[in-house]
């Protein structure tokens, strides 16, 4: 009798060491040790926004930065990866506040990532990316180049 209970627990335990080594059964479509495939488990291209708002932006080299200051801008696709905005109504009330206002875009783009070079009346930044942007000032003008990394 012990040798029968003994024999008994023996396959009781090998039966319960196999199942438990073999693959799932999948209740709704009887595969085997097939792992389901859903849209959160693919792998996709993460799309880095921006960290300023783009709808002003009326074209892709202008949505690679933050909207500019002033009214009356205007933009010409040089080539491929150059693109170059002006406005003459930099300083439609002829004081030197503009100068001001442009600092502080320029604070913006240093605020948001940029590396900024330069002064007031010159400067160049450059995204995280490697685009790069002539920033001017002066007169009553205001000039952005904006140069795309190829």
């Amino acid at each position: 009798m012990k040798k029968i209970l003994s024999l008994f627990l023996v396959l009781l335990l090998v039966v319960s060491l196999t199942a438990c080594s073999q693959p799932s059964v999948d209740a709704d479509d009887n595969t085997i040790g097939e792992p389901e495939v859903t849209e959160e488990s693919e792998v996709t291209e993460t799309v880095e926004e921006p960290a300023f708002d783009t709808s002003w932006a009326s074209n892709d080299f202008e949505k690679l930065i933050p909207q500019p200051p002033f009214e009356g801008w205007t933009g010409t696709v040089e080539s491929d990866n150059v693109y170059e905005m002006e406005t003459s109504k930099a300083n439609p009330a002829g004081t030197l506040d503009y100068y001001d206002t442009w600092a502080a875009y320029l604070q913006t783009l240093t605020d948001i990532g940029f590396t900024v070079d330069g002064d007031v009346y010159s400067s160049k930044a450059t995204d995280s990316n490697g685009n790069s942007f002539k920033l001017k000032c002066g007169d009553g003008f205001a000039w952005i180049t904006i140069t795309v990394k190829k």
